[in-house]
């Protein structure tokens, strides 16, 4: 588990501090139909957390982007779903449907690599909270440098509807912020 700090929000009031994000990656995941069906049943038996299909995250800047948008939502009492884990699930998809966001993002039967963020402004309760998700999850923990073997970017440029003979992943990041951002936003 790595720790990140999000952003900082300045307003007319004072300064906003947005909890710390605490990510990890699991890969050979062996009870993704169980994760799935009590994440769907709000199940309280699940851990304080997102758990995300690693294949369909390119970069940790995409996640504490999700992460940064859910904790301010949250903040604001305007969060379009449940809880500020689902709404990071939300946040990463271009698109308004939160169903279509929850199967793209979501933890689904065939997804054998996720990651999971802690959103959490207490490092003690982050590392409480992380020893549930450990025996929750049935997979091996693995460092987050190995993202990127299991990033799928055939499937996210399908996804996201970005040319499929553009190869370079910084490029493509740039587009998917730019539609995770612009979500909702028509053009006049």
């Amino acid at each position: 588990m790595k720790q990140f700090e999000l952003p900082e929000i300045i307003k007319p009031e004072g300064v906003f501090y947005l909890p710390n994000a605490y990510i990890s990656l699991y890969n050979n995941l062996k009870n993704q139909k169980e994760l799935q069906e009590m994440i769907i049943n709000n199940d309280d038996r699940v851990p304080n957390c997102a758990i995300i299909n690693a294949h369909m995250i390119i970069d940790i800047f995409q996640l504490l982007a999700a992460a940064s948008k859910a904790s301010l939502l949250d903040n604001q009492k305007k969060l379009k779903t449940n809880n500020v884990n689902s709404e990071i699930i939300f946040s990463l998809s271009p698109y308004t449907k939160i169903n279509e966001a929850n199967n793209v993002f979501g933890i689904s039967n065939d997804c054998d690599a996720a990651l999971v963020i802690i959103l959490c402004e207490d490092d003690a309760k982050a590392m409480e909270i992380n020893d549930e998700v450990t025996s929750f999850i049935e997979g091996n923990e693995i460092q987050l440098s190995e993202l990127s073997s299991y990033t799928d970017l055939e499937k996210i440029k399908k996804f996201f509807k970005i040319d499929e003979s553009i190869q370079d992943e910084k490029f493509v990041l740039k587009q998917v912020l730019e539609q995770m951002t612009l979500k909702g936003l028509k053009a006049e």
